[in-house]
């Protein structure tokens, strides 16, 4: 079997198609996009499911080919048809079948495509300069209209104008009709209307929210987009592709279809059924099935169809081209943090507890029902605790599910759709609880240092603070919630504030203790610890007053009775415990610090702290 060629870099239409490369015919998309009643389409799909493909698939079809929106005047014949040099792009496609809409449409249209994926930076200014760089840039790539008998003087001089950089960074007003004043002179040159094309439309805004010009960039917007957008009678249509709904948008008072679950027709175009991806497979010479590429890299929900990651199938195949038997295949995860701006990072750093809890269970494979509220917006993920997160991790595909039943419910069925989505989250999960997460480390001092102070009530309130957000990864195997929520934070002390130090954990069952001393006193009783987790300085480096200790970690099903059985554990294991520790470091112990650690849930209660122990 010959494998066809995986270009991964491209994703540019005509680049895809000159080049022999591998294309998933998505092409039917380009006629329901021109026939859609809506002037103003929002196209929300996560990054990696072909909207800057399928917009660069409309702008060829629509003007011809790249760059090629300005030479031909409406009425010059031969447009639609297969000598026309656009047409062989298309060769062979599923557009093609159309015969009457290609000779309509097909190389008939002024198009004005752009990418604002640049234009995002941590301050108003830099953004502000990217734009004006950008709109110059269109209006040189249009400079044959100069020559144009069909535009007046005023207007070839406003052309050359709005192609002068400085001129533009310094002339708010011609900025912000700068997109208007180009369709009116393309629609009077051509004879039609124009379309507009915007590709990462939300990046600018993403990064206004994130740092903080959010006033000053949806100022700017609602200017040069609201002329643009708003009673524009020069704009046939506007396609721009986001991962969140954009208010500015609305305000321009267009009219906006926002193309977040689209029908059926539109959502295949953006994604890969299971059929396609398995033909995909072939093509690259890899024999595999689609319940295996489900698993991996399929489970979205769209309108009620399963799709796949094209991005994530596309680099599967080009990894694994040519490998017939798929029992030898490994997968990978391909999947990335796909924002640049409002990460998973993110979501931990402002979640909340019930988002806490969700999230731990959807890890476990299962399906939660989330309100996901209307009005979602960048600026909302600055804000601690805002509900718009879930809505952002659905839109950049961590979950996916079912739409609410009803009109106006806001109740959505949500679950993480693969094992490389999973994958992905829990290394984010691991990141961020870990001593390399700034938020994280924050936490594990208040711990600290209520532990080296020997105050029961502060190791109390500090670790209720740590388990109201805390999440845990699946994957790490033998420990409990609570066990591993305390090892994360302990791996915090080991590494940056107590070097040297030795973590060792004791279940019920576990035998002899590390140093081969006996543990009796220790088996497993009605009101024993679940655990014992000892702390050791094997050297005198650190300084610190902590020569040993004990947290003695029980679970209990009954919040009512959470201080009481802290208390009991207490009492019966601390002479025990005493023991256990002189064995464990094989010396005299001059300071020894107790706690008995009872849970519930997210909450738990700590008795004891500092102890003499002057064993001879």
């Amino acid at each position: 079997m010959t494998a066809r060629k995986i270009n991964l870099g491209a994703s540019g239409f005509s680049e895809l198609r000159e080049s022999g490369s591998l294309y998933v015919d998505k092409t039917p998309v380009i006629r329901d996009l021109i026939r859609h009643p809506a002037k103003v389409i929002q196209i929300i799909r996560p990054r990696g499911f072909g909207k800057t493909l399928n917009l660069s698939a409309l702008h060829c079809f629509l003007a011809g080919g790249p760059g090629s929106g300005v030479a031909t005047p409406a009425g010059a014949g031969e447009a639609g048809s297969p000598g026309f040099p656009g047409a062989s792009l298309f060769a062979g496609l599923e557009i093609t079948r159309d015969a009457g809409f290609c000779a309509e449409h097909m190389g008939r249209h002024p198009v004005i495509h752009f990418s604002l994926s640049h234009a995002s930076f941590n301050r108003f200014e830099l953004t502000h300069s990217i734009i004006c760089s950008i709109v110059a840039g269109l209006a040189k790539s249009f400079r044959l209209l100069g020559d144009s008998p069909r535009l007046d003087p005023g207007e070839k001089r406003l052309l050359a104008q709005l192609g002068d950089y400085y001129h533009l960074m310094n002339s708010f007003g011609d900025l912000c009709m700068s997109l208007f004043s180009l369709t009116r002179m393309l629609h009077a040159h051509w004879g039609r209307r124009a379309y507009v094309l915007i590709d990462s439309f939300d990046e600018p805004f993403a990064a206004s929210a994130k740092y903080g010009y959010w006033k000053e960039m949806e100022d700017l917007a609602d200017h040069l987009f609201g002329a643009l957008f708003s009673g524009n009678p020069h704009l046939e249509k506007a396609v721009v592709n986001t991962l969140m709904p954009l208010e500015c948008c609305q305000r321009t008072g267009a009219w906006i279809s926002t193309l977040e679950d689209p029908g059926p027709g539109l959502s295949q175009a953006f994604g890969l059924t299971e059929q396609e991806a398995v033909n995909m497979a072939a093509d690259s010479g890899i024999i595999t099935t689609a319940g295996f590429l489900r698993e991996n890299y399929g489970g979205y929900v769209s309108a009620g169809t399963s799709l796949l990651c094209p991005r994530s199938v596309a680099e599967f195949c080009a990894d694994n081209s040519g490998s017939e038997d798929v029992g030898m295949i490994c997968p990978h995860s391909y999947w990335r943090d796909l924002d640049r701006y409002f990460t998973v990072q993110d979501y931990l750093t402002h979640m909340r507890t019930e988002d806490a809890d969700m999230l731990g269970s959807m890890l476990e494979g299962k399906e939660a029902a989330i309100r996901l509220p209307a009005g979602a917006s960048y600026q909302g993920l600055t804000v601690s605790g805002s509900p718009d997160f879930p809505g952002f991790l659905r839109n950049t595909g961590f979950f996916t599910g079912k739409p609410p039943a009803a009109e106006g419910d806001d109740l959505w069925h949500l679950r993480i759709p693969n094992h490389e989505v999973a994958e992905c989250l829990r290394e984010q999960i691991l990141s961020f609880f870990s001593p390399r997460s700034s938020c994280f480390a924050r936490s594990a001092r208040l711990i600290l240092n209520a532990l080296l102070e020997g105050d029961p009530d502060d190791l109390g309130a500090a670790l209720n603070w740590g388990l109201r957000t805390y999440v845990t990864a699946p994957s790490r195997k033998g420990l409990d919630f609570h066990l591993r929520f305390l090892s994360d934070h302990l791996k915090c002390f080991s590494q940056s504030d107590l070097p040297g130090l030795r973590i060792l954990t004791r279940e019920p069952g576990s035998g002899a203790d590390p140093a081969g001393g006996s543990t009796s006193g220790s088996q497993r009783e009605d009101q024993a610890p679940d655990a014992e987790i000892c702390l050791l300085h094997d050297d005198g480096e650190c300084g610190s007053p902590l020569t040993g200790l004990v947290l003695l970690v029980s679970v209990c099903p009954d919040p009512g009775l959470l201080a009481d059985t802290a208390s009991r554990i207490l009492q019966r294991t601390q002479p025990a415990a005493l023991f256990a520790r002189d064995l464990f470091t094989g010396r005299k112990l001059s300071r020894q610090l107790i706690y008995s650690i009872a849970f519930s849930g997210r909450s738990c209660v700590c008795l004891g702290g500092v102890t003499d122990s002057r064993a001879e």
